[in-house]
C-alpha cells in the first residue's frame, strides 16, 4: 500500500522503513531473544503519518473529527489482529503447555480489547507471575499501545487546533503545535527516564512513556516543510545511510537489557526521524533502495507480519523445548510467516479494505463483527480451564497426598508422569494465606497479621518472613490446629526476615513493625527461614542474623527452615515438556547446597529445621517423585506437597513449642 503524505507524493520509502523495522524485529527476536528498535521505528512512523491524516482531515472539514479517525484506524488494523488473535487462540488450546493456559486465557482478553500492555505491566510487578514465559499473544503489547495513543491524538490536537482557529492568526498554527507537542514529548520522556529507573519492566509497556515516540513523529510531520528545504540530494542520501546505520546500531550495540523506552530508545528513534526526513522531498540513492519491489511488498505486509510471526516463534519453542533456534528453524519460521502474512493480506485484510463501508457506523459494526468470534473463543478457553482446575483443586483437597514417611532415594524415584491438571494448577494453587490477605505485596510496609489454629490457646507461634515462609503456612496451620497452639502469620512477598541490600524500601519499614509487633507478642517460638537459596547454593545473609540477635535479646526463640532449592527453569512446565522423563527436570544437589554444615556456626542463635532429606537426594534435587509434583514454580513448593510434609515438620517444631 502506499502511503501519501503532506506534499502530495507517494512515500514508498516509508513502505521500506517498515519493512526494515519488520524483518530486524523477526530477526532479533528468533535468533537473538532481544529488542531490536524496530517496534520504536514503527511508533515514530505511525506518529508521523496520524499527524498528518488529522490534520488534513482539519484542513478539509475544519475539524478534526475524531470519530471518524478512530473508525477509519479500527477498520484497518482491527479485523486482521482479531484473525491472528482467534488463529492462535485455536492452537494454543493443542500446542501450549497446560500450565500456561490460565494465564494465556487472561492475556488474550486483553489483546483482544487492547489493553495487552497494562496487562504485561501488572503481571511484571507481579511477584507470583513474573517468571512465566511469553505467551504467544505478548507481541500485542504494542498494538495495544498504538491504538491507546492513536485514541489520544485527535483529542490533543482538536482543543490545540481549536484554540488556534478561534484565537490567533492561521499563521501561527504550526508553532503552536510544535511548542505543544514539545512540551508534550518532553514530559513523556523525562516520565519514561523516570520509571526506567525505578522500575524497568513495566516502563517497557507504558503507553505515556512511550507517547514521545509518537509525538516526535507528529513532530517531524510538522517541521519537515521547513527542515527539508536545506537538503539537497547529496544531504538526503547522507541523511538516510545515517538513519540506515543508527538503525542497524540499535539493533546490534544495545544490550538484551537496554532501558526501553528510555535513552537507548533514542537511537532507533533517531533512525526514524533520519529516514523519514531524508524522503521527504522527492527520492534518493537510499529512498530508491527502501521503495524498491520487494521491500514495498514486505512492508505492507509488516503490520501482518509482525503479528503473525510471534505465535509462531513461541509454539516452535515449545515444540523444541528451547529458547535458542537454530539457522534453519529460524528461516522456517520466517518463511511461515511470511506465508501466513500473504494470505492475510491477499485474501482478507484487501478485500475488507475495498469494502464500500459508507459510515462510520458501519465501520464499527465491521470492527465488532471481528471481534465476536475472538470474544467467544476466549470465553469458551476460560470457563474451560477455570472449570477444570476448579474440579481438579478439589479433588487434591478431598484425596491429599500422602504423608510422607521416608527421605528421598534417587533408586525410590521413578519417572512416573505428573497429572497434567496438576501442572495447570501448580502456579494457582497457593497457600491459603494469600487469599487471606495475610501476605503482604512487596511494596507495601503495613504488617499483615493472620490468626490460625487454636485461637483461645496461651501458646503463641509466629510465622514471619518473604514467600518462602509463607508457602510453609499450610502445614503450620494444620500443626496448630492438631496440637492446639496459636498460629500468627506475617508475611511479605520477596521481602526476607532482615532485609536484604535490594529490597524495596517498604521491606525495612516491615521489619522494624514486625520487630515491635513480636516484641508485644512475646511468642513462644518465631519460625522463619534460616538461609536463602540462590543460583549456584545458598547462603546466610547477616541481616537474618541480626535479625535472630534481636529476638534473642527480647527471649523469644527461632526456628529457621532451611531454604529450598531455586531452579533456573519453571518445574511444571519442564514437566510438561519431559512428560515421561521427569528427572530432566532436576538439578544436582551439590549446586543446591555446596555446604551442608552452613548452619554449625548459629546453633546459639537458630535453631535448624532442615527438611532437604525430603526435597533431594544424596545426588540430585528432583521436581517431582514418583507422579508428586514438589514445586509450583521455580523457587516455591507446592501445596499439597508441603502439606504432606507436616509430619516430619512437626517432628521438628514440636520439641521447642511444647
Amino acid at each position: 500500500m502506499k502511503v501519501i503524505e503532506n506534499v502530495n507524493q507517494y512515500r514508498n520509502d516509508i513502505q521500506g522503513i517498515r519493512a526494515i523495522g519488520a524483518l530486524l524485529i523477526l530477526t532479533f527476536h528468533i535468533w537473538f531473544n532481544k529488542v531490536s528498535g524496530g517496534v520504536d521505528v514503527f511508533f515514530v512512523v505511525s506518529g508521523f503519518l496520524m499527524t498528518g491524516v488529522l490534520l488534513r482531515a482539519h484542513e478539509k472539514h475544519a475539524a478534526v473529527r475524531p470519530v471518524a479517525f478512530w473508525s477509519h484506524v479500527l477498520k484497518r488494523i482491527a479485523p486482521t489482529a482479531f484473525l491472528v488473535l482467534f488463529t492462535t487462540a485455536i492452537a494454543s488450546y493443542f500446542l501450549l503447555p497446560a500450565p500456561l493456559l490460565r494465564e494465556f486465557g487472561n492475556e488474550l482478553l486483553a489483546s483482544a480489547v487492547f489493553t495487552q500492555n497494562l496487562h504485561l505491566m501488572d503481571s511484571s510487578v507481579d511477584y507470583l507471575a513474573s517468571a512465566l514465559p511469553p505467551s504467544p499473544v505478548q507481541q500485542f503489547w504494542a498494538l495495544s499501545v498504538q491504538i491507546q495513543l492513536l485514541f489520544l491524538l485527535p483529542l490533543v490536537l482538536a482543543p490545540l487546533l481549536w484554540f488556534c482557529s478561534k484565537l490567533i492568526s492561521p499563521n501561527h498554527r504550526n508553532t503552536v503545535l510544535i511548542v505543544a507537542l514539545s512540551i508534550l514529548g518532553i514530559s513523556s520522556f523525562s516520565y519514561a527516564i523516570y520509571q526506567v529507573n525505578i522500575d524497568p519492566a513495566p516502563a517497557y509497556f507504558n503507553s505515556i512513556a512511550r507517547a514521545w515516540q509518537f509525538l516526535v513523529g507528529g513532530l517531524l510531520y510538522l517541521t519537515a516543510p521547513l527542515l527539508s528545504r536545506y537538503l539537497n540530494t547529496v544531504k538526503q542520501t547522507s541523511l538516510a545511510a545515517v538513519g540506515l546505520i543508527l538503525l542497524a546500531a540499535s539493533a546490534v550495540a544495545l544490550p538484551a537489557g537496554a532501558s526501553f523506552p528510555g535513552f537507548p530508545a533514542l537511537l532507533p528513534v533517531s533512525a526514524a526521524l533520519c529516514l523519514l526526513l531524508a524522503g521527504y522531498r522527492g527520492t534518493n540513492a537510499v529512498s530508491r533502495l527502501l521503495g524498491s519491489s520487494l521491500l514495498l511488498a514486505i512492508g505492507a505486509m509488516s503490520f501482518t507480519l509482525y503479528l503473525w510471526h510471534w505465535p509462531i516463534l513461541i509454539f516452535y519453542q515449545h515444540f523444541t523445548n528451547s529458547t535458542d533456534v537454530s539457522l534453519v528453524g529460524g528461516i522456517a519460521i520466517i518463511v511461515l510467516a511470511l506465508v501466513l502474512s500473504w494470505l492475510t493480506f491477499r485474501f482478507f485484510e484487501s478485500p475488507l479494505r475495498l469494502l464500500p463501508i459508507p459510515t462510520k457506523r458501519k465501520s464499527f459494526g465491521l470492527v465488532i463483527l471481528c471481534l465476536i468470534p475472538v470474544i467467544a473463543v476466549t470465553a469458551l478457553l476460560r470457563i474451560h480451564v477455570l472449570s477444570t482446575h476448579e474440579r481438579y483443586i478439589q479433588q487434591l483437597e478431598q484425596a491429599p497426598y500422602a504423608l510422607i514417611e521416608k527421605e528421598l532415594q534417587l533408586s525410590d524415584l521413578t519417572a512416573q508422569r505428573v497429572d497434567p491438571n496438576e501442572l495447570a494448577i501448580a502456579m494457582h494453587y497457593l497457600p491459603s494465606g494469600y487469599s487471606k490477605g495475610c501476605n503482604q505485596h512487596p511494596r507495601n510496609p503495613e504488617v499483615l497479621k493472620c490468626i490460625s489454629g487454636d485461637t483461645q490457646s496461651s501458646v503463641v507461634v509466629a510465622l514471619v518472613g518473604n514467600s518462602h515462609a509463607a508457602q510453609w503456612e499450610p502445614a503450620i496451620t494444620a500443626i496448630a490446629e492438631q496440637y492446639g497452639f496459636q498460629l500468627v502469620t506475617m508475611t511479605k512477598s520477596n521481602c526476607s526476615f532482615g532485609s536484604l541490600e535490594d529490597a524495596d524500601e517498604s521491606c525495612y519499614q516491615w521489619n522494624d513493625e514486625l520487630l515491635e509487633i513480636l516484641h508485644q507478642l512475646d511468642p513462644q517460638l518465631v519460625i522463619t527461614n534460616s538461609t536463602r537459596s540462590v543460583e549456584g547454593g545458598e547462603f546466610i545473609p547477616q541481616s537474618y542474623v541480626e535479625q535472630w540477635q534481636r529476638l534473642q535479646t527480647m527471649g523469644i526463640a527461632v526456628a529457621g527452615i532451611r531454604d529450598n532449592p531455586r531452579f533456573n527453569f519453571d518445574p511444571p512446565l519442564c514437566l510438561s515438556h519431559h512428560e515421561e522423563a521427569s528427572l530432566n527436570c532436576s538439578t544436582p544437589r551439590d549446586e543446591q547446597y555446596p555446604n551442608p554444615d552452613l548452619l554449625s556456626e548459629y546453633e546459639d542463635l537458630i535453631y535448624n529445621v532442615d527438611l532437604t532429606s525430603y526435597l533431594c537426594t544424596d545426588e540430585i534435587c528432583p521436581t517431582s517423585s514418583d507422579g508428586k509434583l514438589i514445586y509450583r514454580d521455580d523457587n516455591h513448593l507446592h501445596v499439597p506437597y508441603v502439606l504432606a510434609l507436616r509430619a516430619k515438620l512437626a517432628d521438628a517444631l514440636l520439641p521447642k513449642i511444647q
